[in-house]
């Protein structure tokens, strides 16, 4: 299980068009930003999803936009949130505080992104220079199926900013 943000942005086949070609899950997920990642734990979707539920309750929908990639130590093209940043961290702290504390990793700072593939320098990137806008609406519950594919479990909505 994980938690995910599926923003809505524009031109996203630009993200996806460059994932199909680095990176191995692109064809089982679509582009995502992972808040809560990979675990296994004794709590229910049910469960789960009643406490995002009142820990997101007075979250509104807020823009994002994304520019700049960058190379991870462990070989992994991530294109950064830019706008937005903040509150997708602030979803991350309280999750993982409020939900999974046990799981908090302190020595790991969290950078919201979306992976772009995999890939020994950025050699092959240097033409992307694009920035993404859009918003998040929405957080998911997904589980990761025995051929890695993505099964979306449960939908979180985000406040509408009236």
């Amino acid at each position: 299980t994980d938690i995910l943000i599926f923003p809505k942005i524009d031109n996203i086949d630009i993200i996806q068009r460059t994932r199909l070609k680095y990176d191995k899950l692109a064809k089982k997920i679509n582009p995502h930003i992972t808040i809560v990642f990979p675990f296994e734990d004794d709590i229910t979707n049910e469960e789960l999803y009643n406490k995002l539920i009142l820990l997101t309750n007075n979250i509104e929908c807020f823009n994002i936009s994304l520019k700049g990639i960058v190379l991870t130590n462990d070989k992994y093209v991530i294109l950064k949130v830019v706008t937005g940043s903040d509150k997708i961290k602030e979803l991350h702290d309280c999750i993982y505080k409020n939900v999974f504390p046990e799981y908090l990793r302190d020595d790991i700072e969290y950078i919201p992104h979306m992976t772009l593939g995999q890939a020994n320098d950025l050699t092959e990137f240097s033409k992307f220079c694009f920035e993404f806008s859009g918003t998040v609406e929405s957080i998911f519950i997904e589980e990761i199926g025995s051929n890695e594919e993505s099964i979306i479990v449960k939908e979180i909505s985000l406040k509408k900013n009236i």
